[in-house]
């Protein structure tokens, strides 16, 4: 076996920066495919089997990085650590290809980190076949392969790129000839150890609390709260974060990365237990203020040292990375602004389209007792807000009262209830249909939105537009939004702001689709969680639907709709006029 082991060593010596690079570049092109391109499952699973550590750091949400496409698709979101983790992977296999294995630190201090995790993986593994048993399952058994070789692979990278360290370390003496290189780590480099240490250890250690039964879990928290559970917790991970690296390799991650390691003193080499004291020797309260002093306390009580193995000198030129990472999250947050914007501008559109046509047909045909819907025009295009009640038509001339909507007022019909209450308390005004038609948008702006158009409808308040022009005798059905929940399927919200109805038929007259839909389904302003799905056979494209509602006061009257879309963007709700 030994001489196995030796033979893939020897194969794998020279190939450590080009498998290192060809793995960094795969797991940091399918992060970005996954976030940045149209949804794929098959990306998806890609981009999970090339993401080799698992960085949640206690769920922070500074984290997260989001995506998604042009369309009106889902936005996904990744935790933007495994992307900055796979750019400082490219970054450390580039620089070792380059300088030919001699800068090989920050190398070690990714396969350090890659190890230590896939032992957390591996473990969260074995305790989650008590609970669902997984083992047969194909893509269970292709991640427990990947783990497997990931764990053999950054263990042989350790091994080989650190191997003449390690064989001074077991016998703790030092070539005469490169003593004057080994000498005490500076201050500098332990307050840089205890920084990064502490991040890595909580990042990769905090999905492993999972595999803890609840009921201890329940008890800990119930004995000490939750805020010192997790303390509790995370004290116990560090002890083990620790001892794990300096017993295999008398270095943690940011000790490689700073070219330090764990020694014994003079002629004491380290040994297992004298790891595991200083490990829990850590845990001395104000431990870390020790190292103002010459010695920490935890050095002195394990008769231990870290030395370096560059005479403490700084290389700045890996700080580069920092900012070069906050680049990259600068630019994330830029395109995502930049794509919200375009997707909302171009749904807004699509639904403005349908609203206007709607708008002149209602204005075209006005009734005694219609009511006319307005929005505010400076962005809060949700909820209609304010109305003009048609009292009175006389050709072009009109009769309207104005309404200020209240907290209270849920539908049109409570909008006209409120003003039959209290009629004398709202102002009448004698205008001209053009009065209303200066409310009507006809585009939504890429950059201003709506705030260039409408009218001013009331003193004091800012411009208006017109959103919908309705009888509150009649259902009045509106549609919130679309969202597409994969890449072939899509959903619509409705409500109804008239008298209660029900949806009892959906028909489907133009595109390939399936529709999924709860009938007969009663749609109010109150139950706003009606949910139409339209699911795409082949691939996105046009359709056409025809709506049937019944009226839940008098059931022998229906009302038709007809729903149209192209798929991504432009939504059309039309009553169909008989």
């Amino acid at each position: 076996m030994k001489r196995v082991v030796q033979n893939i060593e020897n194969k794998v010596n020279n190939k450590i920066g080009l498998i290192s690079l060809l793995l960094a570049l795969l797991g940091l092109i399918l992060g970005l495919l996954m976030i940045y391109t149209e949804y794929s499952q098959v990306i998806i699973w890609l981009s999970h089997f090339f993401k080799y550590v698992d960085l949640n750091f206690m769920r922070v949400d500074i984290f997260d990085v989001r995506g998604g496409t042009f369309t009106g698709g889902d936005t996904f979101r990744s935790n933007g650590l495994h992307l900055a983790f796979n750019f400082v992977f490219l970054l450390a296999s580039i620089v070792y290809v380059y300088t030919k294995k001699k800068e090989k630190h920050l190398l070690q201090f990714i396969y350090a980190v890659i190890h230590f995790s896939t032992w957390v993986s591996l473990l969260i593994f074995v305790f989650s076949q008590f609970y669902r048993f997984t083992i047969l399952e194909p893509l269970a058994i292709v991640f427990l392969i990947r783990d497997l070789i990931l764990l053999f692979f950054s263990y042989i990278v350790l091994k080989i790129t650190d191997q003449k360290l390690r064989l001074i370390v077991q016998n703790n003496e030092f070539p005469e000839s490169e003593k004057q290189e080994y000498v005490k780590a500076s201050k500098y480099k332990r307050f840089v150890h205890l920084i990064i240490d502490t991040f890595l250890y909580i990042g990769l250690t905090f999905n492993a609390f999972k595999i803890l039964p609840r009921d201890f879990l329940n008890s800990l928290m119930e004995l000490f709260g939750e805020r010192y559970s997790l303390t509790i917790l995370f004290l116990f991970s560090s002890v083990i974060y620790y001892v794990f690296f300096e017993v295999l390799f008398n270095r943690t991650p940011a000790k490689f990365l700073t070219q330090t390691f764990v020694s014994g003193t003079e002629k004491i080499a380290v040994k297992s237990d004298t790891i595991l004291a200083r490990s829990f020797s850590r845990k001395i309260p104000f431990n870390t203020f020790s190292f103002l002093g010459d010695t920490g306390w935890h050095d002195s009580i394990s008769k231990t040292r870290v030395l370096s193995l560059n005479g403490n000198k700084r290389n700045y030129r890996y700080l580069l990375v920092l900012p070069a990472i906050a680049l990259f999250f600068i630019l994330n947050y830029l395109f995502n602004e930049f794509r919200e914007d375009y997707v909302t501008y171009k749904k807004q559109n699509g639904i403005l389209e349908s609203e206007v046509k709607a708008v002149k047909y209602g204005l075209e045909n006005l009734k005694a007792n219609d009511i006319i819907s307005l929005k505010r025009t400076g962005g809060h295009y949700y909820d209609a807000s304010h109305y003009l009640k048609v009292l009175k038509i006389d050709g072009e001339s009109l009769t309207l009262a104005k309404i200020e909507k209240t907290y209270k007022q849920k539908t049109l019909e409570d909008i006209d209830f409120l003003y039959e209450l209290n009629s004398d308390d709202f102002e009448t005004v004698q205008v001209n249909k053009d009065y209303i038609r200066k409310g009507i948008c006809n585009e939504y702006t890429f950059f201003n939105g709506y705030k260039d158009c409408g009218f001013k409808y009331f003193e004091n308040e800012e411009n208006m537009r017109i959103h919908s022009i309705d009888n509150s005798f009649e259902p009045v059905i509106h549609f919130d939004y679309m969202y597409r929940n994969s890449k072939d399927r899509i959903t619509v919200e409705f409500e109804s702001h008239g008298v209660a109805c029900a949806l009892t038929k959906v028909e489907i007259l133009e595109g390939d689709i399936d529709v999924d839909a709860r009938l007969p389904q009663k749609i109010t302003t109150f139950n706003t969680d009606f949910e139409l799905s339209v699911t795409f056979k082949e691939k996105v494209s046009d359709f056409k639907l025809l709506l049937v509602f019944n009226n839940e006061m008098d059931q022998s009257i229906d009302y038709k709709y007809t729903f149209e879309s192209d798929g991504e963007f432009k939504l059309d709700l039309t009553k169909v006029h008989e």
